[in-house]
């Protein structure tokens, strides 16, 4: 049986901003299926019942949720570990920051994609970098871990340094580094994808800033793929966790392994069965847990490692070849193979 330690509550899909790389494509208006408050804590309180680790609340912008500051609390009182992600375009409300300061998230992630000038480029939006850094300074103050989480492509992986500088220079706790994929808006701008040579530049820079920068801990996504521990992420990283240990449920309570694989492998709806059923016998999930070298292809078809990442992160491979178990970046292969 898989134990479930991880899920991503898309908590709406509406946002404020029309960010070039966005991967779920969404917009300023909410959908009229998106689940209720009550309904979402339900689904809390099934996952509570569940053992669940850690709940991660996205978007959209889960900030602009009505009835987001009482779901943070209540799966506060559940005992569930909780963070959310936020593009912080605005300043946290007072009462906003009062929940923040009572759950005591493990992290809020605030979406970073550059200095100002790149940031507010690719966020469409010339007063993005101001909230930010009046986020960083509020949740500084409310002693809250701060993870800054980084979508690379080529308009700002060339930034890497300076933005690690700075993001030293303002002392955040952690930063994610993650690759854009063609999937939602990119779908339409693939020029801007990363290609073979780009991965090795951003790679080789992720080694040098976390031995030069320790107080910040860099860590890169699954889609950069296998890696020794230690190198360009702390922990060893066992293959895609989609379905295996972690899922994501969408703002209409589809079901599915990863937020990204929302257009392609939703598995049920929470309305129709209860969380527990759809996770133990959903056959949605069973491109990951019943992977057998057989149903691989591509770049990863031959490689010796293949039985410990499983093709790497499948949200990846899937976005760019319509099929799992192959990525096209990975660490291992890069440099070792």
């Amino acid at each position: 049986m898989h134990r479930l330690r991880e899920v991503v509550i898309e908590t709406t899909k509406q946002c404020n901003l029309n960010c070039i790389h966005c991967g779920s494509d969404c917009g300023h208006k909410t959908t009229e299926d998106e689940l209720s408050v009550e309904e979402w804590r339900d689904v809390l309180l099934q996952l509570s019942e569940m053992k669940v680790g850690k709940v991660v609340f996205s978007g959209g912008e889960p900030t602009l949720k009505d009835g987001f500051e009482t779901l943070l609390a209540f799966a506060s009182v559940l005992g569930l570990k909780v963070g959310f992600i936020s593009n912080g375009l605005f300043a946290f409300s007072e009462s906003l920051q009062e929940v923040i300061s009572r759950c005591n998230p493990f992290a809020v992630g605030l979406s970073i994609d550059g200095l100002k000038q790149a940031h507010n480029k690719i966020r469409k939006n010339q007063n993005s970098w101001q909230g930010l850094m009046q986020n960083i300074s509020i949740l500084q103050n409310l002693g809250v871990q701060i993870c800054v989480v980084t979508t690379l492509h080529k308009l700002n992986y060339h930034e890497l340094p300076r933005l690690a500088s700075f993001l030293d220079l303002v002392d955040v706790d952690s930063w994610q580094l993650q690759l854009a994929m063609p999937s939602g808006r990119m779908k339409n701008q693939v020029n801007l994808l990363i290609n073979e040579d780009d991965f090795k530049k951003i790679c080789r820079e992720v080694l040098v800033l976390r031995k030069f920068y320790p107080n910040i801990n860099i860590q890169s996504a699954d889609c950069f793929g296998l890696a020794p521990e230690n190198s360009i992420r702390s922990d060893y990283w066992a293959g895609c966790p989609a379905g295996i240990s972690a899922m994501a449920i969408d703002a209409c309570g589809n079901i599915m392994p990863c937020l990204s694989l929302q257009d392609s492998q939703r598995c049920e709806n929470i309305k129709n069965k209860p969380i527990v059923e759809i996770w133990e016998k959903s056959s949605g999930f069973d491109f990951n847990r019943k992977f057998t070298n057989k149903n691989v292809k591509g770049r990863c078809e031959n490689c010796k490692l293949l039985s410990e990442c499983r093709g790497g992160c499948n949200s990846q491979s899937f976005s760019y070849y319509g099929y799992f178990h192959s990525s096209p970046f990975c660490f291992t292969r890069s440099f070792y193979q």
